[in-house]
């Protein structure tokens, strides 16, 4: 079965934390796959955490978030 990840990313209800749709080769969403971005150095920066399947959920995503900018402010 072929799967193929939608380059369109589509935003949660949490500031920085979006996903794209795994959909299957008749268009039904088969997986999701969790996206943060953050700004470092006046760039944005895109890091993928996990896929849905893989027990990643908003909430672990919004921990990772926090941690990265933690660190970005603190030095």
């Amino acid at each position: 079965m072929n799967s193929k990840t939608e380059s369109k990313r589509i935003a949660t209800n949490e500031d920085g934390i979006f996903f794209k749709r795994i959909i299957n080769e008749k268009g039904k969403e088969t997986d999701k796959i969790f996206v943060i971005r953050y700004r470092e150095n006046n760039k944005d920066k895109l890091t993928t955490v996990g896929k849905y399947s893989e027990g990643i959920r908003i909430n672990y995503c919004k921990q990772i978030r926090n941690e990265i900018l933690n660190k970005i402010r603190l030095g």
